[in-house]
This record gives structure tokens, sequence and C-alpha cells, in this order.
């Protein structure tokens, strides 16, 4: 019962207008930087509600309220979302009328020489997922036009299991960052788990052309290419989510998926977690049927991923087929997302994620955990 809008490259919000839907992602006021925007629009929504609230009397309210109740009713807005017996909100696949996805000459692993000259192109937005320190570091800077991106918001909202399927939410997060459906993203950081944690999440969220770039900050500042240290004006635009839930695995169907074999299953974290001597959690051990490929063993030197066919050797020594799902997990999503990143860079096309990972399979009571005999 959702409604989709078609997203437009060429679409802005005019601010000198008056604001006829909350749904759109207004403008804070003047002074905010682009980190500040998501809260703002948040606090701007609300405001704006509160101050054009009817001065009436009680029945004056009702009769306001009436036909808008049965509005939302209609098209199903506000409705707490459905949730299966582990808690988790469930999350249709994307419909006949999902916006189309166009193409664009973007790699999902792009090099620093490419961006460098695609650097002021329309429709690229550069994201910089660093924290707010290092954006701002007057020593340091940042890649020219790039907006900064909390992560940990990001990581924040995915792993709560009614927040990830909060489309109000992440039109507001997304449109923030100055991104439409079909804007090409490039994501950057001095830590690849956490450009892929965003990755991930992105295509998650519908904005299929969405890259890594390779090496990340420490790539960039080698290469001696110029840096920024002014903040950059975030364009305005309406995001509107398209969610794929095939691209994320559930605790429940993990299970099943443990139970009748129907998956390969890659740990993403260190030997000392699989294994049982490494980590703070309720229970330690591995998914049963795990194979452990630690998510450093697909980077090679300088932080920069292996290359696909390294890569394809890498996965089929470690019997990882090709033609079933495979299912990578972490603690919680940023390592999970980076191996994710390598099977598809590898060429594999049924790649889900269990975000939520070891942190909750632990403290799953008839989740199987397997140790090393």
């Amino acid at each position: 019962g959702s409604i989709v809008l078609r997203p437009s490259l060429t679409r802005r919000v005019n601010l000198s207008s008056p604001i006829k839907s909350s749904n759109v992602a207004t403008r804070p006021p003047t002074g905010y930087n682009s980190r500040q925007r998501g809260t703002a629009i948040r606090q701007t929504h609300s405001e704006r509600k509160l101050l054009t609230m009817p001065q009436s009397n009680f029945r004056t309210r009702i009769a306001l309220l009436a036909p808008l109740a049965l509005l939302l009713l209609f098209v199903g807005c506000g409705k707490t979302p459905e949730t299966d017996s582990n808690g988790d909100a469930k999350i249709d696949p994307p419909g006949d009328d999902a916006p189309e996805v166009v193409q664009a000459a973007l790699k999902p692993l792009i090099d620093v020489k490419e961006l460098h000259g695609r650097l002021g192109e329309t429709g690229l937005c550069i994201l910089d997922a660093r924290s707010a320190e290092e954006y701002e570091d007057p020593d340091g800077g940042h890649i020219p036009g790039a907006v900064p991106i909390d992560v940990g918001e990001w990581k924040t909202q995915m792993l709560d299991k009614q927040g990830r399927a909060d489309s109000d939410a992440w039109a507001e997060m997304v449109s923030s960052l100055g991104i439409e459906s079909l804007t090409n993203v490039v994501v950057y950081s001095d830590k690849a788990t956490d450009a892929a944690r965003i990755w991930w999440t992105l295509r998650f969220l519908g904005v299929e052309n969405t890259a890594i770039l390779d090496g990340g900050w420490d790539a960039w500042t080698a290469a001696e290419y110029d840096v920024s240290h002014e903040e950059t004006e975030v364009p305005e635009v309406t995001f509107q989510p398209t969610l794929h839930p095939e691209r994320l695995m559930l605790v429940g169907d993990l299970q099943k998926s443990v139970d009748d074999k129907s998956a390969s299953i890659v740990d993403a974290r260190s030997p000392g977690e699989f294994a049982d001597t490494d980590g703070e959690v309720p229970r330690k051990g591995h998914v049963p049927g795990a194979v452990n490929i630690e998510w450093t063993e697909l980077l090679g030197s300088e932080g920069r991923f292996k290359s696909p066919e390294e890569l394809q050797k890498l996965f089929a020594d470690r019997k990882i087929s090709t033609d079933r799902p495979v299912v990578t997990y972490c603690r919680s999503g940023g390592r999970a997302a980076l191996n994710a990143f390598a099977l598809e860079l590898a060429g594999y096309s049924n790649v889900k994620s269990y975000y939520c990972g070891w942190q909750e399979w632990s403290e799953t009571e008839k989740a199987p955990v397997k140790k090393p005999e």
C-alpha cells in the first residue's frame, strides 16, 4: 500500500512556494552544515506542523481531522509494520511501480584517478564516511565536493528491527545528503568497512549507482590530489526509498538456511572470533556451516581490493558456490558488507547480508552455535 514516486535528477524543491506536502525534505535554516541537515529537516517538519495547527474549537478540529484520518487509513500511512516471529519488520519487495534504474557509467569500484576526472560532474555525490573531526580537520580536509555522512547514525537505523523498514526516516536521511534514486554515489573513508557499510545500505535503499573509492582517503592523499576545507553545499532533493529485502538476511531465515543447507555462509570476523577465543558476546563460536573468510583477506596492498580474478579464486578455493545464495555476517554489519561487496565484485549475483550478525545471533536462544572440535 505504499506510493512510490518516480524520481527526477532535475527536480528541486522551490522553497519560495508554500509547502504542499509533509513529505518534502525542506532546507534547514541558514548556517546549518551538511552533517546537521538530517536532524534539522526532522525538526523543521515538526515545527511547521505546529505553526500551521488551526486555532479553533474542539468540534472544528474534529471536522478537519476526520477526512485526514480516512485518507491515512486508505493509503496505509502511519501503519505499524507487520513483524515476523522474531520481531523483524516485514519488508515488501519492489513492485512494478518502483523507480526505473538507469545504469550509469559508474563501476562498483572506482579508483582515485577516475574520480578526480569526474569531480564537479552533474548527478555525482561523493560521501565522506570518516568522522566529523577528520572531515573538518584543517590539516587534512576532504575530497572536493564531498558531503559528510554519519556512519554511526546509519548503523543504528539499520540495526533497529523497525527502523530498517521506516521509509520516511530513510527518505529524510538520504535526502539530506542530496541523493536521489538515480544519483551516482561514490563512498570513501579511511576504514574500508565503513565505506562498505554505507555502500550496502544505499543499495538496500534502492540507490543502485553506488560505488566505493578503492583505497579510500589514503589513496587520494597518496596521489597528491587537491583537498578542500570548505563545507559542501547540498542540493535540495526528495528521495523515495525502494527497499530491497532480497539483499538482507533475517535471523529466522538464516536459521532455516542452516537447517536445509540452502546457502553458503561466510563469516567475515577474525579467526579468533570464529573459533570462540575472542569477542565479548553472550555466546561464542560461529553459525553452523559457516566458512571463515576474514574481511582483511579480500584486500591487497595499501587497503585496495584484490582483483575480481583473485577474489574468484579465493572464494572458489573456500568452496563458496556460485549457484546458490551466499550469506555474509560479522558482528554488526560492517565487515559483512565488505565481504558482500567483494563477492559481487567477483561475480556472485545472489548475495545477502545478515546485517545484525553475531550480535543478534548470540542473543537468540534458538539459534544454533558451532564451536571448533
